[in-house]
């Protein structure tokens, strides 16, 4: 018996869902990539409060200056 590969086995897992629960899943892995807390900033700079990583705009001279940890 072949042993799937992780990708082989995300593939089947997709083919189950329906087309709104693929959604919510695509949906739920963006929310979580994006969540600066979840992924190790656990001290968000009050500039920075409800406004994403990844929105971030700043150069590196305000991110230093707010003292955002991702600044280069």
């Amino acid at each position: 018996m072949k042993q799937l590969t992780n990708a082989e086995r995300l593939e089947v897992a997709m083919s189950l869902l329906t087309g709104q629960q693929c959604e919510r899943y695509r949906l739920n892995c963006e929310t979580l990539e994006q969540d600066c807390k979840r992924n190790g900033f656990h001290n968000v700079p009050a500039e920075c409060e409800d406004f994403g990583c990844h929105l971030c705009e700043a150069d590196d001279d305000t991110m230093r200056i707010v003292g955002c940890p991702y600044v280069d």
